[in-house]
């Protein structure tokens, strides 16, 4: 329990409320896998305030279960059209299958509960630009995060909410460079997998601090940033057999 300061930060790649906003944003690109939108529905950060969900907390792991149970590997049409064929009535067995009656009834109860759930979790990326401003696709990601229920989950953890606040400063600051460039430049478009790699590099050069800041606290830093300072007590770990300091004499410069 001794607070610590521990040098460096740590990208925002790494923060889960973050990670999983950017696996969301390439499902359709991805033609929606199905381990991908499978962890999306089970993913905590995944709250959406819809209608199709009221009444029912486990929603998204209902409509999880459903889909392992179709067993369709991929495409939204895919998934869509099992849905809907098993929500209409149980689909017969072969002769050798009636071990699985009890798997079918399941299916076909989950498909009646799930189908407007799933209905609407497919059209939520209907908005997603294909062209548009960096300003456009900014938008739209914002309103993804909402929809889904990312932002709202990660409004609970200060550090998820911090995260996902240094991602959208670092998207402010590219919009306002385009804002300052030509009237031609602003209306440059990008397409969105130009984007979403954009975006992905963003969140990978940018970070948060690993602990809080401040004074009052042990600070954790590399030999080579410790070497210089003045401090009561220094403690170094870690250390082995021609690792700190160098024994060897360093390189001649020429």
């Amino acid at each position: 329990r001794i607070p610590v300061d521990v040098e460096g930060e740590e990208p925002l790649l790494r923060n889960p409320a973050v990670a999983l906003l950017l696996r969301a944003l390439r499902l359709p690109d991805d033609d929606w896998p199905f381990a991908g939108v499978t962890a999306l529905l089970r993913n905590n950060y995944f709250r959406p305030a819809w209608p199709e969900a009221a009444g029912c907390p486990d929603m998204p792991q209902r409509a999880e279960a459903l889909l392992r149970l179709l067993g369709e590997p991929r495409g939204r049409d895919a998934y869509r059209a099992a849905v809907e064929r098993w929500a209409e009535q149980q689909q017969p067995g072969l002769e050798d299958e009636q071990a699985e009656e009890s798997r079918r009834r399941r299916t076909h109860e989950l498909a009646r509960q799930c189908g407007p759930f799933l209905e609407r979790f497919f059209h939520a990326w209907d908005g997603a630009p294909a062209h548009g401003t960096p300003a456009q696709h900014a938008a739209w990601l914002r309103r993804l995060a909402d929809d889904l229920g990312i932002a709202r989950a990660a409004a609970e953890d200060g550090r998820d909410s911090a995260a996902l606040a240094r991602l959208c400063d670092e998207l402010e600051q590219w919009l306002e460079r385009e804002r300052r460039q030509t009237p031609e430049s602003r209306r440059h478009t990008l397409e969105r997998k130009t984007f979403q790699r954009r975006l992905t590099a963003l969140a990978g050069a940018a970070g948060l601090p690993r602990t809080s800041r401040g004074p009052g606290r042990v600070r954790i830093l590399s030999a080579g940033l410790a070497r210089h300072l003045e401090v009561p007590y220094l403690f170094v770990l870690g250390l082995g057999e021609r690792s700190f300091p160098r024994l060897a004499a360093p390189p001649a410069l020429l």
